[in-house]
């Protein structure tokens, strides 16, 4: 766990600047003529998370290019709003949660009136990941399509993740440093924040509908091509993911890798050779060679913990 001060001044240029690097570039306009109020911004570092309990105590209108990631807020006092290109602004008074910058390529348009809140800067691919329930880092991005939570009862319990997460483990030096602890935790936060906003990930229905069309086409390629020289990379090419995709789809529905299905294919049809074959013109070692298998020790070891009995004893027969 690390904490910095990323502003605490009561200048709107240099809070400005100071937030734009921290961020993205923005704007910072006061809408009050009185006395110029304090900007103070604070960061604490969870493992790849970070987590900022910023406070002004003067009204201002902020105007942001579009974020990398998703920035999650929640108000603990005062009251800050925000829209979506085309719609009204929408504030919020302490115990809301809010999502600035939920949708890809979108300015963030934020009033900010003698508030404080914190800001957990969310990458927006994990979002992906947990929606799709995958790990490849090349998922489709996921958006937000509402600044606000789907209902009262999923803003109270996002409110509540982001308190834990504020009160129990930023807090902790033991516990901001796990990484047995801070990579569950992302993943449930983003389930969190998937559950209580609307968003662009297809239902979980389609994403094993999806799922199960990667394997169908990674199994009919491997049964196609087994006699060849085919590779993982070739596999989840002809699948249409990533490797590191292909590899998890196996292992949820297959129990088992690419590779280790392409072993046993070949172990199958290797099987049938042997039972089939001309102890005059082939042997165990031909057939092993043809599906792939350079040695006969180690295919023979496959062969008798698959079908109980040795290649020589079924090539005999």
């Amino acid at each position: 766990m690390s904490e910095a001060v990323l502003v605490d001044a009561d200048d709107v240029g240099a809070a400005e600047a100071a937030l734009s690097a921290a961020y993205s570039s923005m704007r910072l306009m006061s809408s009050s003529d009185g006395p110029r109020g304090r900007t103070r911004v604070f960061r604490t570092t969870i493992g790849p998370l970070t987590l900022d309990d910023a406070e002004f105590t003067f009204r201002l209108v902020a105007d942001m290019d579009p974020s990398d990631e998703v920035l999650l807020t929640r108000v603990r006092a005062g009251t800050l709003g925000g829209n979506l290109p085309g719609r009204p602004i929408e504030r919020c008074s302490a115990g809301a949660v809010l999502a600035f910058g939920g949708r890809r390529g979108e300015r963030i348009c934020g009033d900010i009136d003698r508030a404080h809140y914190d800001v957990v800067s969310l990458d927006r691919r994990l979002l992906a990941q947990v929606a799709r329930g995958v790990s490849d880092e090349d998922v489709e991005p996921v958006d937000l399509t509402s600044m606000t939570p789907t209902s009262p009862e999923a803003n109270r319990h996002l409110f509540d993740v982001l308190s834990h997460l504020r009160r129990d483990v930023a807090s902790s030096p033991h516990a901001a440093v796990q990484p047995l602890v801070i990579g569950p935790l992302l993943r449930y936060l983003a389930g969190c924040v998937l559950s209580a906003f609307p968003h662009t990930a297809p239902p979980a229905a389609a994403v094993e509908t999806a799922s199960q069309r990667v394997l169908e086409r990674a199994l009919s390629f491997i049964e196609d091509y087994a006699d060849t020289d085919i590779s993982l990379a070739d596999i989840a090419a002809a699948a249409r993911v990533t490797p590191r995709s292909l590899h998890v789809t196996f292992a949820r529905q297959m129990n088992c890798t690419p590779l280790e299905f392409l072993r046993d294919v070949r172990l199958h049809h290797a099987h049938l050779d042997l039972i089939a074959a001309d102890p005059d013109t082939t042997t165990v070692a031909d057939i092993a060679a043809r599906w792939g298998f350079g040695a006969v020790e180690p295919f023979s070891v496959l062969y008798r913990h698959r079908y109980g009995i040795s290649p020589e004893t079924t090539f005999r027969r």
